[in-house]
Order: structure tokens, then sequence, then C-alpha cells
């Protein structure tokens, strides 16, 4: 049989390449079964496990890049003791050392002594009515919401039982230090045709969240035109 010269020229390439560095990942490895090549090679292939061997030296596994990334998370969280990392701010008491007490005035923007005059009835976009009220507290913690509870009556008839939220602003600049809130809104259960121009006794019981506790009992007359 006659063989070309182009063809007698690549089998010479090929058997000298057998031997070429890397071309042994290329190679097919021996199989038990005569299956897939892979399979063979990384269930029992001697160059398939020096090959992962290596491929693990050169850097960390997955599994150890995850731990490392959860411990540099637990690092940077912040969660030893003392720190802001805990979720929750250091205390900050509008004074401190003294023991926490309660004014309650109308607080539209400004504090205002419900002895200045008539409440201001406003309707509410939800449909119900309320009137703005402000706070004036000492020896709070301000470094969170404080919860407010308001009760209120009208000839005995309770017309406002319910919680809400009060920011404490500490203010400074005054002499003594207090805290304001303002926009505290006191929401009634009543209408217009019972509230208007009548007495409202309220009661109101502020709390920080270290449970620190005042009172503070008003009565004023809300006006007969509604805002």
């Amino acid at each position: 049989m006659r063989v070309s010269a182009s063809l007698l020229a690549l089998g010479a390439v090929a058997v000298a390449c057998a031997g070429c560095p890397g071309r042994e990942s290329e190679a097919p490895g021996p199989t038990s079964d005569g299956g897939d090549e892979t399979t063979a090679s990384s269930e029992g292939g001697e160059g398939a496990g020096s090959t992962t061997a290596a491929a693990g030296s050169t850097g960390p596994t997955d599994e150890s890049t995850s731990t490392a990334d959860a411990s540099a998370s637990a690092d940077d969280s912040g969660s030893s003791p003392g720190t802001l990392g805990t979720g929750e701010a250091p205390a900050e008491f509008c004074p401190e050392g003294v023991t926490p007490s309660l004014q309650v005035g109308y607080g539209p923007g400004d504090f205002v002594p419900v002895s200045s005059g008539p409440a201001l009835l406003i309707a509410g976009h939800q449909g119900g009515f309320h009137v703005e009220l402000g706070l004036v507290s000492s020896g709070f913690d301000v470094a969170d919401w404080g919860n407010v509870h308001f009760t209120a009556r009208v000839d005995g008839q309770v017309v406002a039982d319910h919680d809400a939220v009060a920011v404490l602003n500490c203010q400074y600049d005054l002499d003594p230090v207090v805290a304001h809130s303002y926009y505290v809104n006191m929401i009634f259960d009543a209408g217009p045709d019972l509230l208007l121009g009548a007495t409202v006794e309220v009661d109101v019981e502020l709390t920080d969240r270290g449970g620190q506790v005042a009172t503070d009992s008003v009565q004023f007359v809300i006006g007969d035109e509604l805002g």
C-alpha cells in the first residue's frame, strides 16, 4: 500500500509531541468501563489527581474563602460589647442625672401652653379628627423615639385612647436643657358634633426606650371652628 509523504510527516509529528508538556492532560485516560474520559480521569487517573492537588495549592478553596469572608464580616459588624454594631445607640439623656418630667401643651411647630387659648380641631386626611400637641420633657433618653399614650375624656366619655410616637429633640442651648416634641397628634374617636367647643381632659404618659416614665394631665377647650 502506498502512503503519501505528507501523511508520514504528520505521523512523525504526532509521535514526537506525545510527550510534550501538557499533552497528558489532553490524552484520554484509561477507563474501567469504557465510559466518559472525564469521569475516568477524575476518579482514577493519576494525572488528574496530580492536577487537582496542584490547583488546590495555588490559592484558597471556595470553602476557605467563604470562611474568611464570614470572619471579616463578623469583625466588621462591630458586635463586640459597647459598640454601635449591637444595633442600639448609646444612651443620651437630656439632660443626665435628673428625674424624668413631662409638660403637655400645643405643638404646631413650637411649644405653646394650653393656657394660651382653645385648641384647633383638625380634620385629618383619613377622615378622623385630631389636635396637635407638644411635649417638653426632661431626663429622658433621647437617642431613640419616645412612646406616648393619650387618654382623653369629654364629660367622662373617653374620646381618645391610643399610643403615638414622639421624636425627642434635645435643646442643648436652653437653660435648663430640655427636649421638645412637636406635631404629636392626639386622634379622637369622636367627631366635631361632640368635640367642637367641648372641654377635654387629657392624660399623657411618656416612656423612653429604657422604661423611664413621666406623666402630665391637662385640660383645654377645643375651638368652635374646624381646622
